[in-house]
């Protein structure tokens, strides 16, 4: 049964998901100024994650920069 799966990898089989799912694995960029002020001024990872236009922004600073 593919509903027991976690929605990342149903999404990445190519099966429909009920919402976009969001891979946050922060190892590029850490050390970037624009990264450090928004950790200091969204501290939660929870908040940080569960945000999606600050999730958007934050995984697409490495490949910006």
């Amino acid at each position: 049964m593919s509903d027991a799966l976690p929605l990342l990898l149903r999404a990445a089989r190519g099966e429909q998901v009920e919402r976009p799912p969001v891979w946050m694995m922060r190892q590029a960029g850490r050390y970037m100024k624009i990264y450090r002020d928004l950790r200091d001024k969204y501290p939660s990872f929870r908040e940080r994650s569960e945000n999606p236009d600050l999730s958007y922004e934050i995984s697409m600073q490495p490949y910006n920069a």
